[in-house]
């Protein structure tokens, strides 16, 4: 997907794909344990291990700085690079994959540009990395 595609989806949409494609996990319907909900029946993303991460309703990294932080670390962790300007008039985020010499910029520096740019490299990386 390009930008200007992911630009166009919904803060909730944005929030599904990051959670399924940057996060890795799953949405499903079940009792967690190891949740503050414990033990309620609720929506939820699952993690690779079967651990409940959040709450469907809790998670929003397109409005929560500290969600889509999450998003950008977790894809330095599989070897982007990402680079957030705040100094400049409007800001951007700045991500790369391995096999990239320039950068895909996102316009901004809230939560929603570091939402989009978490997709735009994990869709960059989706082949290389089997995803």
């Amino acid at each position: 997907m390009t930008l200007e595609q992911f630009t166009s989806l919904s803060d909730d949409e944005l929030n599904r794909l990051a959670a399924e494609k940057v996060m890795r996990w799953d949405y499903r319907e079940e009792v967690c344990q190891d949740y503050p909900y414990q033990g309620e029946t609720l929506r939820n993303w699952i993690d690779q291990s079967g651990k409940c991460q959040s709450a469907a309703a809790d998670w929003s990294p397109a409005l929560d700085r500290v969600q889509s932080g999450w998003l950008l670390k977790a894809m330095a962790k599989r070897g982007a690079q990402i680079d957030v300007r705040f100094g400049e008039p409007d800001g951007s985020v700045d991500v790369w994959s391995a096999d990239r010499k320039e950068p895909l910029v996102v316009p901004g520096n809230d939560a929603r540009a570091e939402t989009l740019a978490a997709l735009l490299v994990a869709f960059a990386m989706e082949g290389k990395d089997n995803a």
